[in-house]
């Protein structure tokens, strides 16, 4: 049982540096002529992604013995972010494909 507080220390290390990472891209892109707004259309996706491997890694982990909820993390992410792109689909930025026609 010492594994879990283990597992659950990196997977928040792990999320405190992407949110880091995420912050100063932000913050750079913002200083720059560049920046063109959120993408929400990417939420949306990375939302239909984290959803079926959190889903597949309880289910996997319920299989070996171990605790299922360490596979929770992927299923809440992916809903927030399936949420949050669903919400502001009307901000969704439209390809380059469609641009050009």
């Amino acid at each position: 049982m010492e594994i879990l507080p283990l597992y659950t220390v990196v997977l928040l290390v792990m999320l405190v540096t992407i949110g880091i990472l995420l912050v100063i891209v932000i913050w750079k892109r913002k200083n720059t002529d560049r920046y063109k707004g959120i993408n929400f259309h990417t939420f949306y996706f990375m939302g239909i992604i984290f959803i079926p491997v959190g889903v597949i890694s309880m289910i996997i982990y319920s299989r070996l013995g171990m605790p299922f909820f360490i596979g929770m993390p992927f299923l809440t992410m992916g809903i927030t972010y399936l949420i949050i792109g669903l919400l502001n689909k009307d901000k969704w930025q439209k390809s380059n494909k469609s641009r050009e026609q």
